[in-house]
């Protein structure tokens, strides 16, 4: 399809929900396996997590987006940005680090 209609493709998609049971509650490409097949194909593969959704005490509000898949680089990076609950708003950059 995108090929024929040269136009990018997104799709959006939950992950397994064992990632809540783990340590470390960020996605990692292994959550993404056995989601339909789709991963195989991806040339890019996104998550995104918030610390603060599994501990509501944590000061620092983060919404953090990592690279857990890209064909053509580096990938395992997570870039962290300021997060406003109340007006659903990414704020600015804070930091990056690598999985």
């Amino acid at each position: 399809m995108a090929e024929r209609y040269d136009v990018h493709v997104l799709l959006l998609a939950q992950i397994n929900r064992t990632v809540a049971k783990q340590s470390d509650k960020r996605p990692s490409r292994e959550d993404v396996k056995g989601s339909g097949g789709w991963e195989e194909v991806a040339d890019q593969i996104f998550a995104v997590h918030r610390e603060k959704v599994y501990d509501p005490d944590d000061d620092e509000d983060l919404f953090e987006v990592g690279l857990l898949k890209q064909k053509l680089g580096p990938f395992g990076t997570w870039y962290s940005y300021e997060w406003t609950a109340k007006f659903l708003r990414i704020g600015k950059f804070v930091e990056s680090s690598s999985a």
